[in-house]
């Protein structure tokens, strides 16, 4: 499983602005679906930066979910 599966398979549900969309995308003659992230474009996108992106995420959808007392 590549990088870019775990990550957008790992999202935690929100609001779609946040989540990761699948699309169909065609590289190196073969056809795969990747995750589009909001405000990273594609040829940047590095394991790097998601793995930047699911924390910022993560972080997000935590510090937004109520709180247990």
């Amino acid at each position: 499983m590549r990088v870019s599966d775990q990550i957008a398979s790992s999202l935690i549900p929100g609001p779609p602005a946040w989540q990761a969309t699948v699309t169909s995308s065609t590289r190196n003659g073969y056809e795969h679906n990747r995750p589009v992230y909001p405000f990273i474009a594609h040829d940047q996108l590095t394991p790097e930066m998601e793995s930047r992106y699911h924390w910022l995420v993560t972080a997000v959808h935590q510090s937004q979910a109520p709180q247990q007392e």
